[in-house]
């Protein structure tokens, strides 16, 4: 679609049915060139939020429609085909992401299977569907008593045991690791353990800026701050740092 309005506005700028030439463009400006040539803008947001919504409704009703994981299968296999050949041949040159928003991802996705774990050990431990155990509604009620209880995970066996042991793991690993920070913070020991890993990083054993540069880079330098300190009064560099270009240049 995105791609017949596309050429659909280049045929309206140039006035012909086979809109091949861009020099044959009626537009006035830049900006209006850039817009009906340059494609669309990649919208990073959209992706992953719709990898995340994919996700999220497939393990939160798939214990109960199997069908749903091969039919999310499909539809992230046809966005990645899609988004590749857009990124080819439509989106424009999307500026340099940082991987924060791909770790938030990645971690908002870990909490898929922990729902499809509750799901299913709730669904299929549901005793009417795997015992044949039928409540009659004998009472003035709308709806029938389903004798569902969350005790009965554990005095049944069920097929959804292990996955009601799998969350009650997932529980204590989660709560054990929050007490682990919250008393690494009360004893100062994460504190220190971010030191080490800054100190860790700034020690690289780099040479000094101005000695990893060449003779030509240095007097190029060297001029630049001279003009500036002498005929337009502003300084570029700090007084240590001229200092250590000047040494380094001689």
């Amino acid at each position: 679609m995105f791609w017949g309005i596309r050429l659909l506005y280049r045929m309206i700028d140039q006035r012909s049915l086979c809109p091949t030439d861009q020099r044959k463009t009626h537009c006035k400006t830049p900006q209006a060139f850039e817009e009906i040539y340059a494609g669309t803008p990649f919208d990073l947001s959209y992706k992953y939020s719709y990898i995340l919504v994919v996700t999220y409704v497939t393990f939160l009703f798939g214990a109960g429609i199997p069908l749903l994981f091969p039919i999310a299968y499909l539809s992230l296999l046809g966005f990645y085909i899609v988004e590749r050949v857009m990124m080819a041949y439509s989106y424009r040159t999307p500026p340099m992401f940082g991987t924060e928003t791909n770790q938030q991802t990645m971690k908002a996705l870990l909490g898929a299977p922990i729902f499809y774990c509750c799901f299913a050990a709730w669904m299929y431990n549901n005793q009417q569907v795997f015992e044949n155990t039928v409540i009659i509604n004998d009472g003035e009620n709308f709806f029938a008593n389903s004798g569902h209880k969350l005790y009965d995970m554990f005095t049944h066996v069920t097929p959804g045991m292990p996955f009601a042991i799998a969350v009650i793991c997932l529980m204590i690993v989660g709560v054990s690791k929050m007490l682990s920070k919250l008393i690494r913070r009360c004893t100062g020991c994460e504190l220190t353990a971010r030191k080490r890993i800054m100190i860790k990083d700034v020690a690289q054993s780099l040479d000094p800026f101005f000695k990893a540069l060449s003779s030509k880079q240095l007097e190029s330098f060297l001029k630049e701050e001279t003009i500036c300190r002498t005929k337009i009064g502003f300084n570029r560099l700090t007084e240590d740092s001229y200092k250590d270009l000047v040494h380094a240049s001689t």
